[in-house]
């Protein structure tokens, strides 16, 4: 291979190499805000639903067996 070749690809790979780093400063990021809960609140939400839950499969067995 050429001198001159050698270059050119040099060249080429550093031109695809630097659109690669500006293509990568473009992109943007998005940062979510966090909520804060306590792991009481998590954990009475948790019971909450079970509770609600077993109510509804309760209430659905009941229909079941009257039709």
């Amino acid at each position: 291979m050429s001198l001159e070749i050698l270059i050119s690809n040099l060249r080429s790979h550093e031109m695809v190499l630097n659109a690669n780093v500006a293509a990568q400063k473009k992109s943007k990021s998005v940062a979510l805000q966090s909520i804060k809960t306590s792991s009481k609140a998590l954990k009475a939400n948790l019971l909450r639903l079970k509770k609600n839950l077993l109510q509804m499969a309760k209430k659905m067995i009941w229909e079941m067996k009257i039709l």
